[in-house]
């Protein structure tokens, strides 16, 4: 990538840690959607904005010294809002499995309860989480037109639009949103939450991704203490990097960004089972769907704070 556009904003990214280049992109992200809600006539959209940061990330990681690689699904039969994304903690990888959810102009998330056929789709994303053993977010898209401070969490405008990418936990949102009222023939319905619900008490800014591996805590520990979300009653594995870059299913995105693309071959995968299909899969990362009305993430997104995601 070396357009003059291109250079101008990577030259944004030079010399910045992965944290301060996700807030960067969430305050992007901000403008963005206040920009649009302030303007008759914009629109805005979730996959749009999901690509921009994919490719801002991209852009990124060619130019800092932090770990970025950036995947997409061979697949074809896959949603634009689903996201596989590892996260470097203290002895690996952790799994987050991702549904981007734009905030709409009344400030609620109407799309949260959004069904696939007839199952709700938060049950497809903490289904895949368990199957996979991780943990299960909402990627929450954010931007208010005109200044606001959140709370005493956010001490300036500025502190607010790290908001504009933040992330909650789906078991969080289950447990105190998804039918909660009933209709007259009994059939129930969601309680709509809101960006003031949901924020910050349950939500994080998207920089709070960036650092959970400089703290000596195990899966469950970095969920139920840096994070502060609702625990799982599953093991929460942790993975290697031999076992995210073996997958075969995936494209690579960013080839040439100076990280080690190839598994280590002494490194074994053992066989596991697929918990949709009960059949024995030789890739430890692998999804068979059961039908159309399942989690199908269109990227895998890898970030670590060291350039060779060690």
């Amino acid at each position: 990538m070396n357009n003059t556009i291109t250079e101008g904003i990577q030259k944004l990214y030079i010399g910045k840690d992965i944290s301060e280049i996700l807030d960067m992109i969430s305050i992007n992200v901000w403008d963005r959607i206040a920009f649009a809600r302030s303007r008759k006539g914009f629109k805005i959209y979730e996959t749009t904005i999901t690509q921009d940061i994919l490719y801002q990330l991209a852009l990124a990681s060619e130019v800092s010294k932090h770990g970025v690689k950036l995947f997409e699904a061979k697949s074809e039969k896959t949603n634009g809002n689903d996201i596989e994304c590892y996260v470097k903690v203290n002895d690996g990888f952790m799994f987050f499995p991702m549904q981007a959810k734009l905030m709409y102009s009344d400030n609620s998330y109407a799309q949260i309860a959004h069904r696939r056929g007839k199952i709700d789709q938060i049950d497809l994303l903490v289904d895949y989480a368990k199957c996979k053993k991780g943990y299960p977010l909402y990627l929450l898209y954010n931007g208010f037109p005109g200044s606001m401070r959140l709370d005493k969490l956010t001490q300036s405008y500025n502190q607010t639009k790290s908001y504009g990418v933040s992330f909650t936990s789906a078991i969080h949102i289950k447990k105190n949103f998804q039918n909660k009222y009933g209709r007259i023939k009994g059939d129930p319905i969601w309680r709509i939450p809101t960006f003031q619900d949901l924020h910050t008490k349950f939500s994080r800014p998207f920089p709070a991704l960036a650092n959970l591996s400089n703290y000596p805590l195990n899966a469950h520990e970095v969920i139920e203490q840096k994070l502060r979300f609702h625990p799982v009653d599953y093991d929460i594995a942790v993975y290697s990097k031999e076992e995210l870059l073996e997958d075969n299913s995936w494209v690579d995105l960013t080839p040439d960004n100076g990280l080690i693309s190839k598994p280590d071959k002494n490194t074994v995968t053992e066989p596991v089972v697929d918990c949709i299909n009960h059949t024995s899969i030789s890739n430890k990362f692998g999804y068979k769907h059961a039908s159309e009305n399942e989690f199908k993430p269109k990227f895998r997104l890898i970030l670590s704070n060291n350039d060779n995601l060690d």
